[in-house]
């Protein structure tokens, strides 16, 4: 029995899908996930994608895609999508250590936690910038100098030096010293040191109260 030869236009195709397909299998994917698990600035996600008979995704634990200096509050259970650097990054985010080598990570290795958008999200004013979290805000410089929190039950501004209020030549200065106001100060509607009070007589007496 005669074989049949494969016309060269179709075996050279063949061959070339191949290396293709056997060089995206090195390459690490884009893929929709969850969030498991939170360890600081590291997530372990959950793949979300239909179950495959020929590839399993195990649980990865990857960096979040975010910078030291505006931390986001990842919470079990967001969505995102795992992005893949060109070469491992263990040396840069912890997780390993090393300069990276000029070549392809391992698949599913080299992956960035980046979050993503979702319908359900809360209703925010488009055009303001939204910060919140479970447990309020905190702003602060590097060294926590100054330090504003905002919970659930309130607002604290902590200063080691002052605390400073300003409103054009209005000024409210609290520091080690005690408290400085600058401008009138008005109370129920009467200026402080301009306000008068009942029942003046000359004497021992306490003065009424102030008149409204």
């Amino acid at each position: 029995m005669q074989a049949q030869k494969t016309p060269f236009a179709i075996a050279i195709n063949n061959f070339t899908q191949a290396k293709i397909e056997s060089f995206q299998d090195v390459l690490g994917y884009v893929l929709p996930c969850s969030v498991a698990a939170v360890n600081g600035s590291m997530v372990t996600v959950n793949f979300e994608v239909l179950p495959n008979a020929d590839i399993t995704f195990p649980q990865v634990t990857c960096p979040i895609a975010e910078s030291q200096y505006v931390r986001l509050p990842v919470q079990v259970g967001d969505f995102g999508i795992c992005l893949q650097a060109s070469t491992r990054l263990g040396g840069i985010s912890g997780l390993g250590t090393g300069k990276a080598p000029l070549g392809l990570p391992t698949n599913l290795g080299g992956l960035v936690f980046l979050p993503i958008g979702n319908t359900n999200w809360q209703t925010v004013d488009p055009n303001a910038v939204n910060i919140n979290a479970p447990n309020g805000v905190v702003i602060r410089d590097t060294n926590s100098n100054t330090v504003i929190t905002l919970t659930p039950s309130g607002v604290v501004v902590n200063a080691k030096t002052s605390v400073i209020l300003e409103v054009g030549s209005n000024s409210v200065v609290v520091n080690s010293s005690g408290v400085t106001i600058t401008g009138t100060l008005t109370i129920n509607g009467k200026a402080y040191l301009s306000h008068e009070h009942s029942g003046v007589a000359t004497g021992s007496s306490n003065t009424g109260t102030v008149v409204p």
